[in-house]
This record gives C-alpha cells, sequence and structure tokens, in this order.
C-alpha cells in the first residue's frame, strides 16, 4: 500500500484500491473453464472495438493544427505543440489499455486451460490465478499443457525492445493527416501525420535552388521525439532538345544512397512519344525498365526488361478504332432474345 505524504489528494481511494489483506485468507475459488473461456473472448472483443473506433479521436490531432497552423503567433504555436503532445500520451495510453484488455483475457484463458482436463468444479489454488497473471515465484499449473509457454507479455516486450524490433517505423498506412499542410515563409511545405503510441511523421517539401526541382524529407519520431527513420528525395527534372529527364535519388539518414528512378520522355518529329521508366539501385544502375512507346500511326508497345536487358513482357496494341454502329450488328441468339423482350410484355 502507497504510504501518505501529503502530496496525493486522494490518499484515500488510493489506500482502497491498492489494499491487499483481502488476499490473506487464500480462500479456494472454484473455477468455471467455459465461463473464463467466454470471458476472455469477451475481453478481446472489447481490446478490438477499442482499437477500431480509436480512429475517431483523430481531430484531437487535427484540430490544434488546423487552429494555428501556417505563421501563428508563438502561444499558439505553444498550445498547438502542448496539445499534440497530449494526444499522443492518449494514443499510448489507449495501446497500452488495449494490451491490458488483450492480457487479461489471456489470463482467463490460462487459468481455463490449466484446469480443463478436470472436471471443471475443482477447487483449485490461487497459484494458477497467479501464474497467468505472470507473476514470477507462482508456481506452474500441474494441469496446464505444454503448448503455454509461460512467457509473459512483460517477458516478450523486453525481448522485442532488446532486439531492436520495436524501434521499427509503422507503415504509411496506419498514419491519420493531421489537417492542412503548413507553408513556411520560405515556400517549403511540411505536412504532419500521427501514427499508433504517439508515433509522428513530418514530411517536409521544399524547391531546389534555380527552380530545377524539388527535395522531400520525411521523418518519423516516436512519443519522446527520438528519431525512428529518416529519408531524402530529391527529384530534379532537365529538357535537353525534344527530350524530359526527371531524376529521383533517394538516401537514407546518413545521406548514403538507397536507390531512385528516372523518367525519360522523348517526342519524334514523326509525332510519336516515348516514356523510358527506370528503377535505380543505390550504384545508379536500372534494376527494371519499362519503355512505352506511342507511334505515330496509332500503334502502341510496352515493353518491360529486367536489370539484364532481359525483355520479361512485351504488350503490343493496335490502332484505335471508331466501332462499329450497334445497328450493323450481325443476328445472334443474345440479340434475338432481347430484341424479343422488348416486343412483348411478359407482365414482370
Amino acid at each position: 500500500m502507497a504510504e501518505d505524504d501529503g502530496s496525493n489528494p486522494y490518499q484515500h481511494e488510493t489506500d482502497q484500491n491498492t489494499r491487499t489483506d483481502w488476499l490473506a485468507d487464500q480462500k479456494p475459488v472454484d473455477v468455471d473453464p467455459d465461463g473464463l473461456v467466454d470471458y476472455g473472448r469477451n475481453m478481446v472483443v472489447i481490446q478490438e472495438n477499442l482499437q477500431s473506433h480509436g480512429g475517431r479521436l483523430s481531430q484531437l490531432g487535427q484540430l490544434p493544427h488546423r487552429a494555428w497552423e501556417g505563421a501563428a503567433l508563438p502561444e499558439g504555436v505553444y498550445v498547438r505543440t502542448q496539445l499534440t503532445l497530449n494526444y499522443a500520451e492518449f494514443q499510448q495510453y489507449l495501446t497500452y489499455l488495449g494490451a491490458a484488455l488483450t492480457n487479461i483475457g489471456m489470463a482467463a484463458q490460462t487459468v481455463a486451460d490449466a484446469y480443463a482436463n478436470t472436471d471443471g468444479w475443482s477447487a483449485a489454488s490461487l497459484d494458477a490465478v497467479r501464474f497467468a497473471f505472470g507473476e514470477a515465484d507462482a508456481p506452474r499449473p500441474a494441469g496446464l499443457p505444454p503448448f503455454v509457454s509461460g512467457k509473459t507479455w512483460w517477458d516478450q516486450y523486453l525481448e522485442t525492445m532488446s532486439s531492436g524490433q520495436a524501434n521499427a517505423a509503422p507503415t504509411p498506412e496506419q498514419f491519420v493527416d493531421q489537417g492542412q499542410p503548413r507553408v513556411a515563409p520560405d515556400g517549403s511545405i511540411t505536412f504532419t501525420a500521427l501514427g499508433p503510441g504517439g508515433v509522428v511523421r513530418t514530411i517536409v517539401q521544399r524547391s531546389l535552388p534555380g527552380g530545377v526541382g524539388t527535395e522531400t524529407v520525411t521523418t518519423t519520431t516516436d512519443a519522446t521525439g527520438k528519431v525512428l527513420d529518416s529519408s531524402t528525395s530529391r527529384t530534379t527534372t532537365v529538357v535537353t532538345g525534344n527530350s524530359t529527364v526527371v531524376t529521383t535519388t533517394n538516401t537514407d539518414a546518413d545521406g548514403r544512397r538507397t536507390g531512385g528512378s528516372r523518367e525519360t520522355t522523348s517526342y519524334g518529329v514523326d509525332g510519336g512519344r516515348t516514356v523510358t521508366s527506370e528503377q535505380l539501385d543505390a550504384g545508379d544502375k536500372p534494376t527494371a525498365t519499362r519503355i512505352d512507346a506511342q507511334h505515330a500511326d496509332g500503334t502502341h508497345t510496352i515493353t518491360t526488361t529486367d536489370g539484364t536487358g532481359t525483355v520479361t513482357q512485351e504488350l503490343h496494341i493496335g490502332q484505335d478504332t471508331e466501332g462499329v454502329d450497334p445497328a450493323e450488328l450481325t443476328d445472334s441468339p443474345a440479340k434475338a432474345a432481347l430484341d424479343e423482350i422488348k416486343q412483348h410484355d411478359y407482365g414482370i
């Protein structure tokens, strides 16, 4: 029980909620495995409902950005920052609440598994409950099936943290855009999106000097501000004669090239057009190429090759036609049947 140092205005309530005297007698409990299984399923259903309705709270993160976007007063920017952080903390709370609901359901299932081979109404020691809730000193129930490893959520969490998997950024579809983009005085545009657990993704787009292209910097941070991932994409456009070349170069947080693309559009003197799209590796070598040639006579050829130049797919499209007038269609069973329906009233 927490000691009263005078700083807790709800000390009485805290004492009531954390008292442990009700465990002193260690009375046996009656276990109904079927009831515990249903209870566990209900906990999982509640967790799923919590997760599925979480998106409805997105306005809590969007509205501060909409209220103080652009060149706002310093006080407005401060309020926006605080509200965004509060929303991130609330999202993190909901994440852990969902984990707690799942853990309670799994604990109920573990107790049910421990007594599944009994008559279902045997007097059970509270050790089974203590084991199900992950207490380290609780003995493993004798009737627990071998497939239940006994690894707790906390054990799995520590393993994930030590392996570095927890540092992975969420996938793009897990983010929710936060209001309209912000335009800075230098012309750069900032897009902000929130992900699960208070993760924030920021995308900043700015024009390159001379107006030859754009640079996009994408940064993902966790709820504490730690950078989880960062990348830069630079796109330039060069026009030479009858050709336009658009090149995109991608780099990681350390400035190392990770890949890119190049698209060349060429126009022929006969009115034809050829678009060559290349996917590039870190060494600027093509890994795949797609050539879309639209010829002056109206025919169309699309050729795809791999990194070695081997053709993997080739598609030929003929000239466009004006089509056929429905009145010139030859007789067919389907057309005759439709005409029959149109001419008679079947009372349908």
